[in-house]
């Protein structure tokens, strides 16, 4: 997959097969749309485009807009390659962009520079600065006499509903379980070891607290999840089972929120590394303990519990 960081270096004059939208997440929505343009495009000989934006339309449109992402660039970037993207156009959604109206946009992305014969939208896509339904772009894009498509809904299970929000609102609750089924995958985040308190080690179960996990990247809510962590190691990675708390640790009074995961099985240094996390279920809420004796007990526990969860 060739990456185009902003249209200017997108070079290629051939005939190509057009997909749009932010992909936040790739659910099994997303991949379902992607494969089809990949499949579409390969078998009509053809390569194909994945339009999708940076930073988030949201932070542009409204500044003040508390933006929670479920992929960052480069985790999208990454999935993205695993479905069989020819090219990713990553465009810089600025105020300029933001005033493109959809006929416009079509006109100069669609019919100029990326040459489509063929543009694909999923069903609840919004284009341009008229916000332009999928179904009404059919007729703007038709006008370019260019082929057009609506991919439609996907649902996942007894009728689960899959679209990004519900994915943001599975995760504000802890229910990862949810979020995973419209994923397709584990819900996940990376980051680097960093020092902390130390207090993990004095209980007997030193923790990894995680930072740089990305900008406006979101988290599951508060408390302590079963998880799974993948940690390089001379070119091979190494999953190692855990327990992960998100919270402010309320034993110990007020903190500000950290997130930390004991790695099962594991001995050595982990400063300065990367892990890449995956969250499998959530075990219990964050609450207060009267002592830290109470907590160690509890912590014992919630170990149990993760290694009945992930060693099945």
């Amino acid at each position: 997959m060739v990456v185009h960081y902003g249209i200017e270096s997108y070079k290629d004059t051939n005939p190509t097969y057009v997909t749009m939208g932010m992909f936040d997440g790739v659910h099994i929505g997303h991949q379902a749309l992607i494969k089809h343009v990949v499949n579409a495009s390969h078998e009509a000989g053809l390569q194909n485009v994945v339009i999708s934006f940076w930073p988030h339309p949201k932070k542009v449109l409204n500044k003040d807009a508390k933006i929670q992402l479920l992929t960052t660039i480069d985790e999208k970037i990454s999935k993205l390659e695993t479905l069989g993207v020819d090219h990713l156009l990553l465009l810089n959604f600025d105020a300029e962009l933001a005033k493109k109206s959809a006929e416009q946009f079509a006109m100069e992305y669609f019919k100029g520079i990326l040459n489509a014969q063929r543009v694909i939208l999923g069903y609840n896509h919004r284009f341009g600065s008229d916000h332009l339904s999928s179904e009404e772009c059919v007729n703007t894009v038709k006008r370019l006499s260019i082929d057009t498509e609506v991919f439609y809904r996907c649902w996942a299970g007894d009728g689960l509903d899959v679209s990004s929000s519900e994915v943001r609102k599975a995760l504000t609750v802890g229910d990862v379980g949810k979020a995973n089924l419209i994923l397709g995958r584990e819900y996940s985040l990376s980051g680097k070891v960093e020092h902390g308190m130390k207090l993990g080690r004095e209980l007997g179960y030193p923790t990894a607290n995680i930072s740089d996990i990305g900008e406006d990247k979101m988290l599951p809510n508060n408390g302590v999840y079963a998880v799974k962590v993948d940690l390089v190691e001379k070119r091979n990675i190494k999953t190692f089972n855990g327990v992960l708390n998100i919270g402010i640790k309320p034993t110990i009074g007020k903190c500000e929120k950290t997130i930390e995961v004991f790695l099962l099985n594991f001995s050595g240094d982990l400063y300065n590394r990367s892990l890449s996390i995956r969250f499998v279920a959530k075990l219990r809420d964050e609450f207060r303990f009267d002592s830290l004796d109470l907590l160690k007990k509890q912590i014992a526990t919630d170990v149990d519990g993760a290694i009945q969860l992930l060693c099945k």
